[in-house]
């Protein structure tokens, strides 16, 4: 049985060419080329400030989230990678909504940014909600391999080995 990544990652988003039938083209493969390479530096640079602005811990955090974010790009499927980073896109441009500022996530003061997570945990809409919560997970692991946010912690030292 198949996990369930392998298994989002083999959907059904795959078209047959007219003269080979059994040879199924991925739509995503030649998308994921492209796409990856430019968003991919793009996201990481943003979305690792906002890991970093979730879980204020420590100050080896923006450099863990990087080593993170570049993990993630390199070894999840492109869907994975692709969904954290709008995620965390959608988040950085949350005050401009919520607040009615014009200004990003990563720098609004302690009190406004946690104004925005409290609307964005609370919302009606369960979409966001889920959003929310999403990007708040992948930040709590970003951040917990930094040793020093976990020494701050008080959890054991990891080993990525």
């Amino acid at each position: 049985m198949r996990s369930f990544v392998e298994g989002f990652a083999a959907a059904p988003y795959a078209v047959r060419r007219a003269d080979s039938p059994k040879k199924p083209i991925r739509v995503t493969r030649w998308l994921s080329l492209g796409l990856a390479r430019g968003v991919s530096a793009a996201a990481r640079g943003f979305a690792g400030d906002v890991y970093a602005a979730f879980v204020p811990v420590g100050e080896q955090t923006p450099e863990e989230t990087q080593r993170f974010l570049d993990d993630l790009w390199r070894d999840a499927p492109i869907r994975v990678a692709l969904a954290t980073s709008v995620g965390a896109l959608a988040v950085q441009l949350s005050p401009l909504l919520i607040l009615r500022k014009l200004t990003v996530f990563t720098r609004l003061d302690r009190d406004e940014r946690e104004r925005v997570m409290t609307r964005l945990m609370t919302a009606d809409a369960y979409v966001v909600r889920l959003l929310f919560y999403g990007v708040k997970s992948m930040a709590l692991v970003a951040v917990l391999r930094a040793p020093d946010a976990r020494r701050e912690l008080g959890l054991d030292p990891w080993d990525p080995r």
